[in-house]
């Protein structure tokens, strides 16, 4: 019987489930923040079986492999902005984007949009409204495999650290330099203490998320320490689950957790029947 043509050859290795770098907490007003940790969340489920192979249910330090050399894949970065209601509302490279419109203001859409498109636009970067207004960011989507976890399989992790993202791609720029690749080869997850900027340019030392690979130079490079890559082809991995990511905290936040900005009402809960947020928080005091 002959295969069935862009089916039959592709394979996937199964998504296991989400790891955080946050946790949520509520403020006064009941609002849900994400608040960054100095470990990494598993799913509740998990914690026994965490807490029996890494001797803690709070991990700081995983050992990861990545199954696929495709960077969009393993290590998908870009500007993305977010919705509870819709999801993905825009995702963009810096130069080009695509954006769910709204077809009756042109704008970008929102949980009162009627109809709406996804289209290709210009994406601004840090110079974009949206941006701006703290409903885009940078982000990276890393997917790996935790060789001491079954079942086996691929797990996610999200992160909107600046900071964590150019960890990532120089210790991927460096494991190219060693092996032409960054698949198949022992490394290291690590959440360690770096300092970082705040927005008002002070220094915080925040848990920042690290690659590394856990030995000397000598034996990196010797025959055997990196395993052969996986020969099914860049289907292998599934691309990255692009639901609502809630526990992405700021990369500097006032001692691990900064509230919502209350003039983003995108974050207040909302009156189902009238389809505004049902808390307004007091507006900020201008610092002018």
């Amino acid at each position: 019987m002959s295969p069935i043509k862009n089916l039959t050859e592709i394979r996937r290795i199964p998504r296991i489930g989400k790891i955080h770098t946050g946790i949520k907490k509520r403020n006064a007003q009941g609002v849900e923040y994400p608040v960054a940790v100095d470990y990494f969340v598993f799913p509740p489920e998990r914690l026994g079986q965490i807490k029996d192979i890494y001797g803690t249910d709070k991990p700081t330090v995983l050992p990861i492999i990545i199954p696929i050399d495709d960077e969009d894949r393993w290590a998908n970065q870009y500007y993305r902005a977010y919705s509870k209601t819709r999801g993905l509302l825009c995702k963009g490279t810096g130069e080009t984007a695509n954006r769910l419109i709204d077809l009756e203001t042109g704008g970008m859409a929102t949980h009162e949009s009627k109809q709406v498109e996804m289209r290709s636009v210009e994406c601004l970067g840090r110079g974009c409204p949206a941006y701006q207004a703290k409903k885009c960011k940078e982000m990276m989507m890393l997917q790996f495999m935790l060789p001491d976890l079954m079942p086996v399989g691929v797990w996610q992790l999200d992160t909107g650290s600046i900071n964590a993202i150019l960890n990532i791609n120089g210790m991927a720029a460096m494991l190219q330099a060693l092996y032409h690749r960054v698949s198949m080869i022992p490394l290291e997850l690590v959440l360690q203490p770096q300092a970082v900027k705040t927005p008002e340019g002070k220094q915080r030392i925040m848990p920042i998320l690290n690659l590394r690979i856990n030995t000397t130079l000598r034996e990196a490079l010797s025959p055997g320490y990196a395993m052969l890559g996986l020969p099914a082809g860049e289907e292998a991995v599934e691309a990255p689950d692009e639901e609502y990511p809630e526990m992405i905290a700021p990369d500097a936040q006032a001692p691990f957790g900064e509230e919502p900005d209350p003039e983003f009402e995108e974050m207040l809960p909302v009156d189902p029947e009238r389809g505004k947020p049902e808390v307004k928080l007091p507006r900020r005091k201008s610092s002018g």
